[in-house]
């Protein structure tokens, strides 16, 4: 009996909790291991636990900018994929991070995901 292959885990760092449950549940339904938190403090702590292979930030969090915990997961685990979500059109942030414009479709969290997760 062979084991079954590790899903790629993805982790989720949104405070809205509908939205964040909706993005964790999209993913786990295309196959990720997707973890979901709320606050940047928590994100990084499990990050130091656990091995992802893409982060999904919203840019709008409570401590600080999605970007600036990008910068910060970044320096934990240098190779992780990151997908910034914002409300803002992509032009407004100054960033080389994938980013992913709300509102946006289950197509295009894929392919966010698929694109950094291939890096």
């Amino acid at each position: 009996m062979s084991a079954e292959p590790e899903r790629p885990r993805i982790l989720v760092v949104e405070d809205n909790p509908s939205m964040r449950g909706a993005m964790c549940d999209v993913l786990d339904s295309l196959g990720y291991d997707a973890h979901g938190v709320e606050l940047p403090s928590q994100a990084l702590a499990v990050i130091r636990r656990w091995t992802f292979q893409a982060v999904v930030v919203d840019q709008g969090l409570a401590e600080m900018t999605g970007i600036l915990l990008a910068e910060q997961l970044r320096g934990v685990q240098g190779d992780v994929g990151i997908v910034v979500v914002s409300g803002y059109p992509r032009e407004t942030l100054q960033t080389d991070y994938t980013v992913l414009e709300k509102p946006f479709s289950t197509r295009q969290l894929t392919d966010a995901i698929e694109h950094v997760v291939a890096r």
